[in-house]
């Protein structure tokens, strides 16, 4: 795991860590200026799905470094709730947990979004049980 806060340059990290192969799959929430970084992490013919835009909904994609690593973008929309179980069924085989940053309770949800705000690494989970 890369905290992006202890390493700016989170890519180089992914790139030294697979020894320059670069990873298969990047899952990008961030959206603006991280989608030139997740390209740079990319492994040759890898796969970067768009599923938010923290940063900003506008990005500047270097095309060369897009079309030499023959790179695929795909946006994904939030589904229904079965779609949602059918993801989370495929995360369980494939043994992927989410990175979760801290657990608030319902009553502290300022703070949540404080906390989001000054930046996290993983998520912020506001537990209405809680």
């Amino acid at each position: 795991m890369i905290n992006y806060k202890t390493h700016p340059d989170w890519e180089k990290e992914v790139q030294k860590l697979t020894n320059g192969k670069g990873v298969e799959h990047i899952v990008e929430v961030v959206g603006g200026s991280s989608i030139a970084k997740s390209i740079d992490a990319l492994a040759s013919q890898g796969h970067i799905y768009v599923i938010g835009f923290l940063e900003n909904m506008e990005a500047n994609v270097n095309l060369f470094a897009l079309l030499a690593k023959q790179a695929r973008i795909q946006g994904i929309n939030l589904g229904d709730h079965r779609a949602f179980e059918d993801f989370n069924k495929d995360l369980d085989q494939i043994n992927i947990d989410p990175v979760i940053d801290t657990v608030y309770s319902f009553d502290q949800a300022k703070e949540a979004y404080e906390h989001q705000m000054e930046g996290a690494f993983g998520k912020i989970v506001i537990d209405f049980n809680k």
